[in-house]
C-alpha cells in the first residue's frame, strides 16, 4: 500500500489519469458521431468496440511511457533500484494499469450505450470485462520495454501493436491464425462471443492464462534483478 500511494500520486503528475479519463471520451465521442448513422445495432456494437480494443495498446503505451519518463527524470530510477519490496512494487504497477484500462473501458461504455441503448447491456459489462483480461500481456511487454530499452520504443510499440489488431484482429487477416495470437483476443474474441458465434474456448483460456503468468511472474522476477540502465535519451 505505501508504494501504491506515492505511485498514484507520480501517476497524476505524469497525467496518467488525465489520459485515463480524456481518451475514451475522445474515442467515444468520435465513435458516437461516426457511428450513429447506422441502423444494425449489432454493426455498430461489434464497430465499437472492437477498434477500442484496437486502440487500447496505444494508450496504454501512452499512459506507460510518460509515468517512466517521469520516474527517470526525478532520479535516474534510483530510487526505484533502492525499494525495499521492488516484487510489490512491480505488482503495483501491473494492478494500478489494469484497474486504469478497466476505467476508461467503462468510460467508453457511455457513448456506446447511449448508441445502442438496452439491447446489449450484458454484451457491455461483457465487453468492459474481456476488454480489461485481455490487454494483461500487452500491459506486462510494454512496462518490461519502457524500463528496459526507453519510453519512445514503448510508444513505438503501443503504436505497432494498435496498427496489428486493426489489421488482424479488425478485419478477416487474422481469420486462421487468432486463436493462437493472445494480443488478437481482445477484438476476435470478444467479437464472436458477444454475437453468439463462439464459445467459451478451452484453447484460448488456456493460451491466455499460460502467456499472461508466465509473462506477469517473468517481469517480476526480472524488475526484482533489474540493474537500471544507460539514461541515453
Amino acid at each position: 500500500m505505501k508504494y501504491l500511494n506515492v505511485m498514484l500520486y507520480k501517476m497524476a503528475k505524469s497525467f496518467w489519469f488525465l489520459i485515463m479519463i480524456l481518451a475514451p471520451i475522445i474515442y467515444g465521442v468520435s465513435l458516437f458521431l461516426y457511428l450513429e448513422r447506422y441502423d444494425s445495432l449489432n454493426h455498430i456494437f461489434v464497430d465499437y468496440t472492437v477498434y477500442f480494443n484496437s486502440a487500447i495498446p496505444f494508450g496504454i503505451s501512452l499512459m506507460i511511457s510518460l509515468y517512466v519518463r517521469y520516474e527517470e527524470q526525478i532520479g535516474h530510477f534510483n530510487h526505484l533500484l533502492q525499494l525495499r519490496s521492488r516484487k510489490e512494487w512491480s505488482t503495483d504497477l501491473i494492478l494500478v494499469s489494469l484497474g486504469s484500462v478497466m476505467f476508461s473501458t467503462l468510460v467508453s461504455c457511455i457513448p456506446l450505450w447511449m448508441l445502442i441503448g438496452n439491447h446489449f447491456t450484458g454484451d457491455i459489462l461483457l465487453y468492459s470485462i474481456l476488454t480489461t483480461i485481455f490487454s494483461l500481456p500487452v500491459i506486462i511487454i510494454l512496462c518490461f520495454i519502457a524500463l528496459k530499452i526507453n519510453t519512445s520504443v514503448c510508444l513505438g510499440m503501443g503504436i505497432f501493436f494498435s496498427i496489428f489488431l486493426i489489421y488482424f484482429g479488425a478485419n478477416s487477416l487474422g481469420d486462421s491464425i487468432w486463436q493462437y495470437i493472445p494480443l488478437l483476443y481482445g477484438t476476435r474474441y470478444l467479437h464472436l462471443l458477444t454475437i453468439g458465434d463462439y464459445g467459451v474456448s478451452t484453447l484460448v483460456w488456456g493460451l491466455y492464462t499460460s502467456v499472461s503468468v508466465i509473462l506477469f511472474v517473468a517481469f517480476v522476477i526480472w524488475f526484482n534483478k533489474w540493474e537500471g540502465r544507460t539514461i541515453s535519451e
